[in-house]
């Protein structure tokens, strides 16, 4: 429910947040809250809360770091999505999203959002194998919608929103493997699948083994 107050010398709309999704962003030192509106756009808060408890979501690629001595503790970005390896060698990098409207060759994933780092882009953009074995890459626009009059970080938000999100079709030629973690019978079960494109078509998609 919806309402309105005054705090300081504004007027708010207050809308509960209550189980609301989002992303935190940490922008030149300051928390944002990401969360995607009705339209499927990023409504930007400045995090002032001091004790949220927070779960972090199963498919979230995140883990906890502690150095061999105990003196520091961390939470940072899994090491497949960082680089990092005890060897050395592996490249910095993020990863795209994927959906899969295609038949999988296993039961129980229908819907799922898979990551993958076999995509060009790996800047958090998505992808789409359709019912007819077409690949698609989601377009979009970045528009600044921040406020010229805000100062400091305030500046920042809004500065590269995406809107007018559409997909179309992808020539992409090469292998595709998209994978994800589903909670079944209280465990978390691995998915992996190859993929593989000539001009953006489909050719083969088969399920990889779990190793693990």
């Amino acid at each position: 429910m919806e309402s309105r107050i005054k705090r300081g010398n504004k007027f708010y709309r207050v809308m509960p947040a209550s189980g609301a999704t989002g992303i935190l962003i940490n922008v030149l030192g300051e928390w944002i809250f990401c969360v995607d509106d009705q339209e499927d756009e990023f409504c930007e808060y400045r995090l002032l809360h001091g004790d949220l408890k927070i779960k972090i979501d199963k498919d979230e690629m995140a883990s906890f770091y502690i150095d061999e001595t105990g003196e520091e503790s961390l939470l940072d970005y899994s090491p497949n999505v960082m680089g990092f390896t005890l060897e050395g060698g592996l490249k910095l990098g993020m990863f795209d999203e994927l959906i899969c409207e295609y038949d999988l060759p296993v039961e129980g994933v229908e819907g799922e959002v898979y990551q993958t780092k076999s995509t060009p882009n790996r800047a958090l953009d998505r992808f789409k194998i359709g019912k007819d074995k077409q690949l698609y890459e989601e377009l979009y626009d970045v528009v600044d919608r921040s406020d010229p009059n805000a100062e400091g970080i305030e500046r920042l938000k809004g500065m590269a929103s995406r809107t007018n999100k559409r997909f179309v079709k992808s020539s992409y030629t090469g292998e595709i493997r998209f994978y994800t973690s589903i909670e079944k019978e209280n465990d978390q079960q691995w998915y992996e699948f190859s993929s593989y494109f000539i001009d953006g078509m489909l050719k083969y998609l088969i399920q990889i083994e779990a190793d693990r």
